[in-house]
């Protein structure tokens, strides 16, 4: 056992005194205390050692932490500045829920935070007064419960996995020891900012489906600061172009509120070319800042820009909760340090910090890295070039075999690839709701989709190489497999959109397009030959697979047929887009 320093002042508060929770009775076969990018949770800026410890759940002022112990993953709770942290796996042993509990100095309200094994989609609280509350999980499978009275009280923890119950946790009483002087408040941000009107289009979707407000903060140096008010208890945060009010450009909405003294950032950095090389290619680029500006709490007075090795290169007052460097900037890497009245740092305030709860489905559906043996009972199957892919009726896929084709096993393995299933929403293929994750290619690779059901309609497996007219490796993903006769009709429609979108943002079509009449023709026969045909009339099509253009003075129809017979188009208009029914295949301009 370690015992970790914190350097945080916010945690210098009430003593708890702390019972270790650990899962009694059925156990399970499945022991999977791991997460994808090591240690798990949000980054706990401050905390001193050398491998910064993270914080995964918080109910009021006690904490649970995670830090890697000698390549150990280890966790810890508590409120002192002293947290003592323990091999997760030794502490969980077959169990599936590793849990904490405190009680305030006068003997309430309770406090439980604890973490899940990967098996465990619901962790339910029973009360003392013999209900049950669902305690959910967030992103790092870590819960948190307080009691509002003594009578709700949490005695025992439910782990489930699916519908079948996996372990059981009692929770002992808990008691008090000493007092202390009470927490800091939380941070707070008084600038609400003026309502104003979203700028269609692309403000409006930036969720997938729920409305919102955008809240003015004030605009600095070209940009403007805002605040997005998705329900009266979510909050996010965002900037944008000042010439274009209402108009969003980048978007955080942060777990925690009241903790951290930088509640947004916008910042952009840009590659270098070392001085005396004329392109960037094959050299070593150096990162220069182009933009640094944000939102922060009223607690800060100036935010500065720190090097490395801590130095302070410039600071620039807050102003309305908003700051904005100007546009001389250090030619070094830095962070951004938020100061108080008397130039000191201020610190995370993690023990008043409260967690957010996002709308359902506010960013759309995702996907989550599990275990095989999550699959269950198989709902759809189907295969394609060597490659199998199971659906289970939990919404479990699992991709296994290999591919028969020695390219796409070559290309699979060279890096990191995405593994996606979606659904067909619209009557036509083009509208698709979708769930990727991204892993290295050792199947099998199992993943558990979110946010909509089994039946799919397909799924396939992307790699990360770019593409060119004509590619060489084709329009079709790496692995393909329907699921459903529309689904093998979107792979077919969207190979041949992806070719026709390709070849019209091509470098060459782009210089050539801007043409008109018999010199366009004449243009694109002379850069393709015979692979592009030059079509009589507006509706005209060319065989399947070949690029077909038709030319009417200044206006001009690029057009190709899938396999399915279904005719994909882009209408030009001196070289511009003015109509195309590409969108949810591929991406034209």
């Amino acid at each position: 056992m370690r015992t970790r320093r914190l350097a945080l002042s916010v945690l210098a508060t009430a003593a708890l005194a702390a019972g270790l929770l650990v899962a009694s009775g059925t156990g399970s076969t499945t022991r999977t205390w791991s997460w994808d990018g090591g240690v798990p949770g949000d980054r706990i800026a401050g905390a001193a050692g050398h491998d910064s410890l993270r914080l995964l759940a918080a109910g009021g002022d006690f904490v649970l932490v995670a830090g890697d112990e000698d390549g150990t993953l280890a966790i810890g709770a508590g409120t002192e500045d002293d947290v003592s942290l323990r091999p997760l796996a030794a502490l969980a042993g077959d169990d599936p829920l590793v849990a904490f509990a405190a009680a305030s100095p006068d003997g309430g309200p309770q406090r439980v935070v604890g973490v899940a094994r990967s098996d465990v989609d619901q962790v339910e609280a029973v009360l003392r007064d013999g209900t049950t509350r669902e305690l959910p999980l967030n992103e790092w499978r870590a819960f948190s419960y307080t009691a509002p009275t003594t009578t709700e009280a949490a005695v025992g923890l439910v782990a489930r996995s699916g519908n079948t119950e996996v372990g059981v946790v009692r929770v002992p009483q808990t008691t008090a020891v000493t007092a202390r002087s009470p927490p800091p408040t939380a941070y707070t941000i008084s600038n609400r900012g003026r309502l104003v009107p979203l700028r269609a289009p692309r403000s409006s979707v930036i969720f997938a489906s729920q409305p919102y407000r955008l809240y003015l903060l004030a605009t600095r140096n070209g940009r403007a600061f805002y605040r997005v008010q998705v329900t009266p208890r979510f909050t996010c945060w965002a900037a944008g172009k000042a010439s274009r009010i209402g108009e969003i450009g980048t978007l955080a909405c942060p777990n925690l509120v009241g903790a951290y003294p930088l509640q947004f950032e916008d910042t952009v950095y840009r590659g270098v070319a070392p001085p005396g090389l004329a392109s960037s290619h094959g050299a070593r680029l150096r990162f220069a800042l182009v933009r640094a500006g944000g939102i922060a709490v009223d607690q800060a007075a100036r935010m500065a820009l720190v090097d490395a090795m801590g130095k302070r290169l410039a600071t620039t007052p807050i102003v309305d909760n908003v700051f904005s460097f100007a546009s001389t900037y250090p030619k070094v890497m830095v962070h951004l340090v938020a100061l108080d009245g008397q130039g000191n740092p201020l610190r995370p305030r993690l023990q008043v910090a409260e967690h957010q709860t996002s709308p359902a489905g506010l960013f759309g559906p995702r996907a989550i890295r599990v275990k095989a043996s999550r699959l269950g009972a198989v709902a759809q199957r189907g295969a394609s070039d060597g490659v199998t892919v199971s659906v289970g009726s939990n919404a479990t896929v699992v991709v296994s075999g290999q591919p028969s084709s020695d390219a796409a096993r070559r290309a699979l393995e060279r890096s990191k690839v995405g593994f996606r299933c979606f659904v067909i929403t619209g009557q036509n293929v083009r509208k698709t709701k979708s769930a990727a994750v991204t892993a290295t290619w050792r199947p099998p690779v199992a993943f558990m989709v979110l946010g909509f059901r089994a039946p799919f309609d397909g799924c396939d497996v992307q790699g990360t190489h770019g593409h060119r007219w004509r590619d060489g490796r084709g329009t079709h993903s790496l692995v393909e497999v329907p699921l459903s006769t529309r689904g093998r009709v979107y792979f077919e429609d969207r190979a041949a959109a992806r070719d026709l979108a390709l070849f019209v943002r091509s470098r060459k079509t782009k210089e050539i397009r801007k043409l008109t009449g018999a010199r366009l023709v004449t243009e694109l026969r002379r850069a393709y030959g015979t692979s592009v045909a030059v079509l009589p009339t507006r509706t005209a099509t060319a065989p399947a697979g070949v690029v077909g253009v038709h030319v009417d003075g200044t206006r001009t129809v690029v057009s190709e047929r899938s396999t399915t017979g279904n005719r994909l188009f882009v209408v030009l208009e001196r070289g511009k887009i003015v109509d195309q029914n590409l969108r949810g295949l591929a991406l034209v301009y």
